[in-house]
């Protein structure tokens, strides 16, 4: 999920007009193998002390809460998946106990 958040961030950031190109890759060069999910009003306050314009700064951290929603419905739809498949493979399994399997195939005649 956080491999996630940094491609869907990265991304978000790269496409945004408000965001120029040398902050877009200065992001995308940092980010790069190690993003940590923080909450949003700290990432836009260490933002409001850099020299970065606020507009631009708005743009990052609207970028990194669009990020985080999306990485979020990413791994809600991974648990969907992993779930439904249980449940078609949970169907595959008895319905009685091994006390009763081994009574009805005690009651089986004997094959000839």
């Amino acid at each position: 999920m956080i491999s996630a958040l940094g491609a869907v961030f990265i991304n978000q950031v790269s496409n945004d007009p408000r965001i120029s190109d040398e902050v877009s890759s200065e992001i995308s060069v940092a980010l790069h193998g190690s993003i940590q999910f923080v909450n949003s009003d700290v990432l836009s306050a260490a933002l409001a002390e850099t020299s970065l314009e606020p507009t631009e700064a708005d743009a990052i951290v609207d970028a990194y809460r669009e990020g985080q929603l999306t990485a979020l419905r990413m791994g809600l739809l991974v648990v969907v998946a992993i779930v439904v498949g249980a449940l078609f493979l949970a169907r595959k399994i008895p319905d009685m106990s091994f006390e009763e399997m081994a009574a009805e195939h005690d009651h089986e005649p004997a094959p000839t």
